[in-house]
């Protein structure tokens, strides 16, 4: 009795070192997993702060590139300006040529405003319909809702007038049934009055 005591003693002592082997291991795998997060976490912080400056230096890099080529485009603007200034100076000294320049100037200035007074007029037209429509569809989003509440009311009465005509029908069954029941005790009274 005492070997299977002892024997039921070491199983139990080595069951119970295996469980806390096993806990010993469940707890390093947690750590582990909670340290693998936290790396995953702090890698994905640096990696979204590397994306953060990978825009900021992209971004300055396009103002830079974008300055750069407005200056170089002025610049050639400028240039060719300042070239087709001397060739028309050279070509041009009649007073009569430049008078249809500035006239031609003059023509293009009107031109662009009538296209402005044009454009502003049809943004406003199309404004004013696209009121229009929208006020339109209010009344009509109106007038639906009216017509649906007058239909529910509608609705309304009819169900308490049915209502109504079922209370009275049931009203006068009832006394019908009363005075069939009543005639029927007065006949059978007299029976019993005759016996």
């Amino acid at each position: 009795l005492n070997q299977v005591h002892q024997k039921r003693k070491e199983s139990l002592q080595a069951r119970g070192q295996e469980a806390a082997r096993i806990r010993r291991q469940e707890s390093e795998e947690e750590s582990q997993q909670l340290q693998k997060a936290h790396d995953d976490e702090l890698a994905r912080a640096q990696d979204r702060k590397d994306v953060v400056l990978y825009r900021r230096k992209c971004a300055e890099r396009d103002r830079t590139s974008l300055e750069y080529r407005r200056k170089e485009a002025m610049k050639q603007r400028l240039e060719e300006a300042e070239s087709s200034t001397r060739e028309k100076q050279r070509e041009n000294s009649n007073w009569e040529l430049e008078n249809l320049a500035f006239r031609d100037v003059e023509d293009y200035v009107k031109t662009c405003k009538g296209r402005k007074r044009q454009s502003l007029a049809f943004r406003a037209k199309e404004k004013r319909r696209h009121a229009k429509w929208r006020e339109e569809q209010k009344a009509q989003e109106r007038q639906l809702t009216h017509e649906v509440l007058q239909g529910r009311l509608v609705d309304h009465r009819y169900i308490e007038m049915a209502k109504q005509e079922e209370r009275m029908t049931a009203a006068l069954e009832a006394i019908r049934h009363q005075n069939r029941v009543f005639s029927g005790n007065a006949e059978r009274f007299e029976k019993n009055q005759d016996l």
